[in-house]
């Protein structure tokens, strides 16, 4: 687990990487406006990234969150969905899943009549804890259906004349 420094410049740096590393797009806008005079605008590169590929960068990890978050067979979003977790509007939602594309963090296609994507991978990166618990608390579901779907086929298969 990282830890920051108890220097509080280091601090608040740690705390956006966290929100950033979360795809917070709500609490990293909230950080840069309570945070611009103190820290952003002191740090050059801070500030430069901040109004160009800070957003994105922010946005595309919400993405990723909402992917991973949502069971691989339930991947099927509205463009309302996905501009609502990424706070974007809904123009912007196509040239984010496009750039999210090139980028190779997801795979699928979107279906510009539906107004809907489909999400068929998601590239893996670091998980939390909690998002460890998550996966293995899928991992668990996924293991009972597949015993019970074999049950049900063991249990069919009784019924087929040798």
């Amino acid at each position: 687990t990282l830890q920051a420094s108890s220097s509080p410049n280091h601090t608040k740096i740690f705390d956006l990487c966290k929100l950033c590393n979360a795809g917070d797009v709500d609490g990293y806008t909230k950080f840069i406006a309570d945070n611009k005079a103190s820290l952003v605008e002191t740090i050059p590169d801070l500030n430069q990234a901040t109004k160009t590929s800070l957003p994105t960068k922010v946005r595309l990890m919400a993405l990723l969150h909402l992917c991973f978050h949502t069971p691989s067979d339930q991947r099927t979003y509205t463009l309302t969905q996905i501009s609502n977790r990424c706070n974007v509007s809904e123009d912007e939602v196509e040239p984010l899943l496009l750039q999210a594309f090139a980028l190779k963090l997801i795979k699928g296609k979107i279906d510009g009549l539906k107004a809907i994507v489909e999400v068929t991978w998601v590239q893996s990166r670091v998980l939390s804890l909690d998002e460890i618990a998550a996966l293995a608390d899928r991992v668990a579901q996924w293991k009972k259906i597949v015993a019970d779907t074999a049950s049900s086929v063991a249990e069919a298969a009784k019924d087929i004349p040798s």
